[in-house]
């Protein structure tokens, strides 16, 4: 039987919770999360729009400022709701990693090919750069990529997804 750690934020109120941490490319678009005043139970990144398209320049991510859990220590329940504005030129990953330290973009994919720049996550991938356009479902454990998955649907712009990702220690 598996154990389940269990967090939850709604993002209510007018300011972030101290457990969330973000970091942010050097373009001055970029933004860490903020929480819309307006708009009670949500919480917005800004990514950046310069030419150079890395995570350095234009990267946006948050987290929860530590490695908060180990998969191999019991199950693991993940739910959330993303909205990208835009779906041209684009690279989201929504999920779990191994670092909360840097600004990293866990996955990619260019044509077919993924590729993982972190030992150990999971999670979806948006990536324009990928043959198929649709989200992706990808994952690594100890430097070895899972087969990646299409999941055969692509995100609307400015329109709201719920995804829930389970996973055991199987």
């Amino acid at each position: 039987e598996d154990l389940y750690t269990a967090f939850s934020e709604d993002f209510f109120g007018g300011t972030a919770s101290t457990v969330w941490g973000s970091l942010v490319g050097t373009d001055p678009q970029c933004a860490v999360l903020a929480l819309q005043s307006a708009l009670n139970g949500v919480g917005r990144i800004t990514t950046g729009d310069d030419a150079a398209a890395t995570m350095a320049v234009n990267g946006a991510q948050f987290n929860l400022s530590a490695l908060q859990w180990r998969v191999d220590s019991g199950g693991f329940e993940l739910e959330f709701r993303v909205k990208i504005d835009a779906i041209t030129a684009v690279a989201w990953f929504v999920g779990m990693t191994d670092q909360a330290f840097s600004l990293e973009m866990p996955f990619t994919m260019s044509g077919t090919t993924l590729t993982s720049n972190t030992s150990n996550g999971f999670g979806i991938l948006f990536d324009t750069d990928a043959t198929t356009d649709n989200w992706k479902l990808v994952g690594v454990a100890t430097d070895v990529d899972a087969t990646v998955q299409d999941a055969g649907v692509a995100p609307a712009a400015n329109t709201y997804e719920t995804w829930r990702i389970l996973v055991t220690t199987a």
